[in-house]
């Protein structure tokens, strides 16, 4: 069974993981001059206390032990130790070494050791677009073991300053923060357009690409946006600035400069590329937006990278994104206008769009947009349908499996990592066509148990396997997002208040069909 269990899991890495994508980059050459320039700065950071009389931060044993604990024992760095080995030599006397060893580190006025701004650089394919172009893949950092553990220390850090808002991270952005979701941005929308619809008072939608977002930040900008909030530790800044001070990638054996940029993998990166960005959404406050509430105004919602804005007007959709192309050009940003795309989510829709000039170029209007993997279509649908080509696609990837002799348990959490998974994604904020992926599934069930193909149910298979209806499992997703935005989410204290009800009367109705008590979810845990 365990040696069955093994060889089901090893064969799906091996379609997806990042060993099955590295042989895809074909010339070293272009792909070095590419990732060399793309990292370029004519202006880098140079080496140097430039935060004098900064208060000195000192690190505890406590927090080292924290730090070690939350960390994931992901892919070792050069140096080949995984974080496996520090939790299990976590000892008194060790941690007492690294909080003053790193303490001597942060409150020193020069860079960090070189080994600590030195990482394996790994290329990941995006799945979109041409392999054999550099721009298409993802680097990803992985850094030694102990520059991994202080990088998260500084994070700890500046999430504790976020929490008593001596770094100032906007609610609009839902990346990378704890208790915020991508579904929270599309029920906002959803939200906003119900109650667009309700009033018959039109809503535009602009969704914004962002060329290379994370590695094109400039870093005398992203600490000239710290330095500018009086609440942020002056010796946390200096510290970044020693960890950002000619940072390298080391790339097909040679080491490639990264003077701009956050590094993708650092455990400190996604703190500062949020904090780097909420500026844009600071400016964006000077705009009319949509109400949510009587007393909450959204124009823009953001998840990292990903740009929401959202407009009763296009004079007000024009202010927006005559905003957004201020605020690239200052901080050195580009974005895509060619990927970026306009929407009319409410109102009465007119055969002549106006065109919207952006960023260069001219954004397309479309009527169906997959906004952070939900598909959100111009006008109301009753449900999602399914995304056809993503399930074949997946059942293919995995068919060979189910008709292999593997262990039919594990056979079955294949179905529901991949299919299942796929299919009832946006369940927690739409309904889905549960009927229709439940045919689909009888395909894999065929499959696994190898019965004749019409001659037995999808009802018994279901019943002999265990697997719950898509429909019940579909509910189980919507009452646990309900669970977090009633306890969890920042505009929890709003849901009474929503001037457009109808995705959150959406959840309640799933939880009285249950016979669930909306006033117990307050008190209870998430539904298992």
């Amino acid at each position: 069974m365990e040696g069955g269990r093994k060889r089901v899991w090893s064969f799906v890495k091996s379609r997806k993981g990042a060993a099955h994508q590295a042989h895809l980059v074909s010339d070293v050459e272009e792909t070095l001059h590419f990732w060399t320039q793309q990292f370029n700065d004519d202006e880098p950071l140079t080496d140097g206390d430039h935060t004098p009389n900064a208060e000195p931060i000192v690190y505890t044993e406590a927090e080292i032990n924290m730090v070690i604990r939350e960390m994931a024992d992901k892919a070792p760095g050069a140096d080949g130790i995984r974080v496996l080995l520090l939790k299990t030599v976590n000892s008194a006397p060790f941690r007492q070494e690294l909080a003053r060893v790193f303490t001597m580190i942060t409150n020193a006025p020069g860079a960090v050791p070189q080994w600590m701004r030195r990482g394996l650089g790994k290329l990941i394919y995006k799945k979109k677009g041409a392999r054999k172009d550099p721009g298409n893949y993802r680097p990803i950092i992985l850094a030694p073991v102990l520059a991994k553990v202080y990088e998260k220390l500084l994070e700890m850090k500046g999430r504790t300053m976020v929490v008593d808002n001596q770094l100032q991270v906007a609610l609009e952005q839902g990346g990378f923060m704890a208790s915020r979701s991508t579904f929270d941005s599309v029920f906002l929308v959803e939200c906003v357009r119900d109650a667009q619809i309700a009033a018959s008072r039109p809503l535009y939608a602009a969704f914004l690409d962002m060329k290379k977002a994370f590695d094109s930040v400039n870093h005398k900008k992203l600490l000239r946006v710290l330095q500018e909030q009086p609440g942020v530790d002056r010796c946390w800044i200096r510290a970044l600035h020693n960890i950002l001070v000619n940072r390298q990638m080391k790339l097909f054996d040679v080491y490639v400069s990264m003077l701009q940029g956050t590094a993708q993998g650092s455990p400190i990166s996604p703190l500062l590329f949020i904090a780097f960005v909420n500026p844009l959404i600071e400016r964006l406050r000077a705009c009319a937006g949509v109400r949510l509430t009587d007393d909450r105004i959204i124009r823009g919602l953001l998840f990292a990278d990903d740009i929401c804005l959202l407009a009763e007007t296009m004079e007000d959709m024009q202010h927006m994104l005559t905003i957004c192309e201020e605020w690239a050009k200052e901080f050195g940003m580009s974005f895509n206008a060619g990927k970026s795309e306009m929407m009319q989510l409410a109102g009465r829709i007119s055969q002549q769009r106006p065109e919207v000039a952006f960023a260069g170029g001219v954004l397309k209007w479309v009527t169906e947009f997959r906004y952070l993997g939900v598909p959100i279509f111009q006008g109301r649908r009753k449900c999602i349908p399914l995304p056809e080509p993503q399930l074949w696609q997946s059942y293919h990837r995995v068919k060979e499996v189910l008709r292999g002799p593997y262990p039919l348990l594990d056979q079955l959490m294949l179905v529901k990592a991949t299919i299942m998974n796929i299919a009832l994604y946006p369940a927690a904020v739409r309904d889905v066509d549960y009927d229709g992926l439940d045919r689909f599934l009888y395909r894999s069930l065929i499959d696994m148990t190898r019965c004749p193909s019409g001659r037995t149910s999808a009802t018994f298979l279901r019943a002999e396997l265990g697997l719950l209806p898509s429909k019940f499992m579909g509910h189980i997703r919507a009452l646990n997002f309900l669970w977090h935005i009633r306890r969890k989410a920042w505009f929890r204290h709003y849901l009474p208040y929503l001037r457009g009800p109808g995705p959150y009367n959406r959840l309640q109705g799933i939880a009285a069909v249950y016979n669930i008590d909306v006033a117990l979810v307050d008190q209870r845990g998430k539904v298992e």
